[in-house]
């Protein structure tokens, strides 16, 4: 499990101030000790290094309790893209067919949006400038069935405006 790193040991300690990884300890208003460990990673948008600390009831080493700590920090790391770029806090799915229907869609547009980012070459990874980008490579009949909507919607309003807009289809040579 994670922890925030101002958390207090039972003795009025903070755990940013343990020197040793693996040490088992006892947090407030918890009677049940802990192992405590933490590691390094770089935050995502600002490239800093952030301290992310983990512990577990179980008797573990310090170098294990980190591996399975990196390995969770990494899995919900991908839970948080699909959760709010891929619109998965919004999914109500009352079947498990639905769920695992809703998990698959989610998976593969998070795949096609990182494979995207890995093509364009960029330094910085932006999930929804991925994702637009992934939309308009893969699906282009889509984007432009989702615009001419969009410009059927807003043609009353253009109207009240004196303004026309004309879409007409331009050949293209092969």
């Amino acid at each position: 499990m994670s922890l925030r790193c101002d958390r207090l040991l039972a003795d009025g300690q903070a755990v940013k101030t343990m020197a040793k990884r693996g040490q088992r300890v006892t947090l407030k208003a918890l009677d049940t000790p802990v192992t405590l460990s933490w590691f390094w990673r770089q935050h995502e948008d600002t490239g800093e290094r952030e301290q992310h600390f983990v512990v577990a009831t179980e008797v573990l080493s310090g170098p294990y309790l980190v591996r399975l700590g990196k390995r969770r920090w990494a899995i919900e790391a991908c839970f948080k893209v699909l959760k709010h770029q891929f619109g998965w806090d919004a999914f109500g799915q009352g079947t498990r067919l639905g769920m695992y229907r809703w998990w698959l869609l989610g998976f593969i547009s998070y795949l096609l949006a990182h494979w995207q980012f890995l093509a364009s070459e960029q330094t910085t990874l932006d999930w929804q400038q991925a994702a637009q980008k992934a939309r308009q490579t893969l699906f282009p009949q889509e984007v432009l069935a989702c615009f001419l909507q969009e410009l059927a919607d807003v043609r009353p309003t253009l109207a009240e405006l004196g303004v026309v807009i004309t879409v007409a289809r331009v050949p293209v040579a092969v």
